[in-house]
């Protein structure tokens, strides 16, 4: 998957073994893509192609 862009950012507390507090950010990345059915399926009957949200790997 290509990159994109970064859509959100969350501060988040992270609390470690010896009770110690730190501040992290969390990047959130996502974007549409098509889904098609497999080839080879008939498509009669079927819903026509869909979109779906997918996360992007960091």
């Amino acid at each position: 998957m290509e990159e994109t862009s970064v859509k959100g950012l969350h501060y988040i507390d992270v609390r470690n073994d010896k009770d110690e507090t730190t501040k992290a950010a969390l990047e959130i990345k996502f974007k549409r893509i098509a889904v098609l059915p497999p080839i080879g399926t008939p498509t009669v009957g079927q819903t026509p192609p869909g979109e779906v949200t997918s996360n992007s790997p960091t």
